[in-house]
Formats: structure tokens, C-alpha cells, sequence
């Protein structure tokens, strides 16, 4: 429902504004990439991280592989992988994983 998705977007947002200095990565909530709206952006590493929600079961594949052609590095967030996630602590580091690779090709990060 639309309340968990809130909160879900809250509590990522939550974390990437944790993020933020680490990383050097400011991630705006609900904006435009190209055509397409998106859960949240970096708009100068053209990082987008859309939530794969309950309320959005459609694959966002043809969107992503769109979103890479015109230069964007998307990234899905599932809702139900998130949700797993038992404390504050298992979603920074879930989140960190799921960004390391595009961090790393967006210069944020050195490869391992």
C-alpha cells in the first residue's frame, strides 16, 4: 500500500542522505532522468535507484536498458530484499552492496 512505499522511500532516503558524504552522493527524491520519473537520481553521476515496490509489479527492464543507453547507471531496489533486512544497520549494508558497482563506474569508489 501506498504507506509502506512512503515509508520504504523514507527509510532509503534515510540512508542515503548517510551516505552522502562518504560517497559524495546526493540523490534527490521523485526526479526526471530523461523521459523517465524515477524513485530517486544523482544527477551528476547519473546514478538512478528505483524501488521495485508491491505497487509496481512490472520488470523495469525496458526502462533501465533505455535509462543506460542515454548514459544514466539504474539500479533496482526490491522492496521484498529490502524488507528482509532486520535492522538499520542490514539496510546500509545492503544498500552499500547494491551501489558499490556503480559507485565504483561512476569514479565514487576505487575497485576492489
Amino acid at each position: 500500500d501506498k504507506t509502506e512505499t512512503s515509508r520504504v522511500h523514507s527509510e532509503v532516503t534515510l540512508l542515503l542522505d548517510n551516505m552522502r558524504g562518504k560517497y559524495k552522493l546526493a540523490a534527490q527524491r521523485n526526479q526526471a532522468a530523461g523521459p523517465y520519473k524515477t524513485d530517486f537520481l544523482d544527477a551528476e553521476t547519473k546514478i538512478v535507484i528505483d524501488l521495485d515496490t508491491v505497487n509496481r509489479p512490472l520488470s523495469r527492464a525496458m526502462k533501465h536498458r533505455h535509462l543506460t543507453a542515454l548514459g544514466y547507471r539504474p539500479v533496482c531496489l526490491d522492496y521484498w530484499q529490502w524488507r528482509r533486512c532486520r535492522s538499520e544497520e542490514d539496510q546500509t549494508i545492503f544498500l552499500r552492496h547494491l551501489l558499490t558497482p556503480v559507485l565504483e563506474s561512476a569514479g565514487r569508489i576505487d575497485p576492489k
